[in-house]
């Protein structure tokens, strides 16, 4: 766009040209490394989300929303017009970005990030997105998720789209604590229950097994060795969303 010049005396129009100059610059920066923000329930699910969008950029704002796995389902719970005004609020703080990656299945079951998106004027993405991507692919489903957030937007985002599934969903936030202190992926299956779930769903005979938690991808390797049933998380359709943003 070409720049036009206000009758100004020579100093002042240097400075003016100067100033439009740099702010066009930057403009060009911006446009060129458009910066995602990712949001998430506590500073570990949301670093695992930045991992992932690292993938495609270093322009990365991480918001977690809680200090514990614990405190983030208490403000899942809380006040429906108070958990949005927060998240309102939160997003508000960062204009400068191009998308918002919501990397908490539980978080994105609790809040209207679809409407949000269109009253904030930003691109949103969720996991659930990826729950109604593969709605019809299966019919019957095993979930596991951190807790009963988490599972009631995954059953309604499938539902949605297959009126005819057939979900089935284990919650269990001992699972999250394990994977925020580090512990590893058999201790996981073996002492909290995560091989027991895994046996109700190779009983049941279902389809596949929905990692319903961001946290979750942590264990899914070991988890796939274990069981024939095949395991899926939403990190690759996450991706593919994000590389439409940039």
């Amino acid at each position: 766009m070409r720049l036009t010049i206000p009758m100004l005396p020579p100093e002042e129009k240097y400075n003016y040209i100067k100033l439009n100059k740099t702010m066009d610059l930057q403009e060009d920066a911006y446009m060129a490394n458009p910066t995602i923000a990712v949001m998430a329930g506590t500073h570990i699910d949301t670093e695992f989300g930045a991992t992932l969008a690292r993938n495609l950029t270093d322009h990365i704002i991480s918001i977690p929303i809680s200090n514990t796995p614990e405190e983030q389902t208490l403000f899942q719970t809380m006040d429906d017009t108070r958990r949005l005004q927060k998240i309102r609020d939160v997003i508000s703080q960062h204009s400068d970005i191009s998308c918002l990656l919501v990397y908490c299945n539980s978080l994105s079951g609790s809040v209207d990030f679809k409407s949000l998106s269109k009253e904030c004027g930003i691109h949103i993405i969720t996991p659930l997105d990826f729950y109604s991507h593969i709605a019809t692919q299966y019919t019957s489903f095993g979930i596991i998720t951190a807790n009963a957030q988490g599972s009631a937007g995954i059953e309604k985002s499938i539902l949605d789209e297959n009126a005819r599934a057939r979900i089935y969903s284990i919650s269990n936030l001992d699972w999250v604590d394990a994977v925020e202190a580090n512990a590893t992926p058999a201790s996981i299956y073996e002492e909290l229950g995560l091989r027991e779930a895994i046996g109700v769903y190779e009983k049941l005979q279902v389809d596949c097994i929905v990692l319903g938690c961001t946290h979750f991808p942590y264990f899914q390797d070991y988890l796939q060795e274990q069981t024939k049933l095949a395991c899926i998380s939403p990190d690759q359709y996450i991706l593919n969303e994000l590389t439409k943003c940039l």
